[in-house]
């Protein structure tokens, strides 16, 4: 009798053969892609206090995302944030202020 090794096909019911390749077929990608920043990084690029970028975060004012106790925020959603506020002409503060 002989052995069959992973990729030998296996004849099914109907007499075709079934092979034992894995699938590549995971769903849809969930890869993470770009470099991910943290307060300190946030902080050195817009030149203001880590504090800051903390309240700004916990307000929902930056794409942040939190992970245990710190603060984190992809460069792609930094980069689409900053390209809307940009297009969009609005100001954090002056924003908050219309709010009031």
């Amino acid at each position: 009798m002989k052995s069959l090794s992973p990729n030998d096909p296996i004849p099914n019911s109907n007499g075709s053969a079934i092979g034992l390749e894995p699938q590549q077929n995971h769903g849809p990608s969930c890869s993470v892609s770009g470099k991910v920043l943290d307060v300190r990084d946030l902080a050195e690029i817009f030149k203001c206090s880590r504090e800051k970028i903390k309240r700004m975060a916990r307000g929902g004012n930056l794409p942040a995302f939190k992970f245990g106790k710190h603060w984190y925020v992809r460069q792609d959603d930094l980069e689409h944030f900053l390209a809307n506020q940009v297009q969009s002409g609005s100001h954090l503060r002056r924003d908050r202020e219309n709010r009031e």
